[in-house]
């Protein structure tokens, strides 16, 4: 079970790890159920990261991967991958910048990362699910 206390500090941990990369950005952590449990957005980044940070997390939770995995299945099936959004009641946003939250080997979650290149979304992405795996 992903708990709000775990999420806030994993998503202040990663916006430390931003702070260390100069990088502005918003940080959403989603639970199993694609639930909001924390948004963080820089008072400097762009209130769209907000929105973004959140499909993300939400896509990395539903779909159990992370963006880079999800980014190379939508070059083999790019069909399911834009169809997606127009079934689901809810943003999605299957690219870098997310990762799932894998305890026990099963999903409790996801991270959502936007505001900087794709590689560094990520790599925030998957330090703060590595934090929040072992939580």
């Amino acid at each position: 079970m992903l708990l709000l206390s775990n999420a806030l500090k994993a998503a202040q941990a990663g916006h430390q790890k931003a702070a260390e990369l100069n990088i502005h950005c918003g940080i959403a952590v989603v639970d199993a159920g694609g639930n909001t449990l924390v948004v963080l957005r820089h008072e400097q980044a762009s209130f769209l990261m907000s929105q973004t940070s959140q499909a993300k997390a939400f896509a990395a939770a539903a779909f159990k991967f992370t963006g880079e995995e999800m980014e190379e299945l939508s070059k083999t099936n790019p069909h399911f991958w834009e169809t997606v959004p127009s079934v689901i009641d809810r943003a999605v946003l299957p690219t870098r910048g997310s990762a799932p939250i894998i305890t026990a080997g099963n999903c409790v979650g996801g991270v959502g990362v936007g505001g900087s290149t794709p590689e560094q979304d990520q790599e925030i992405a998957d330090f703060i699910a590595a934090i929040l795996a072992k939580s």
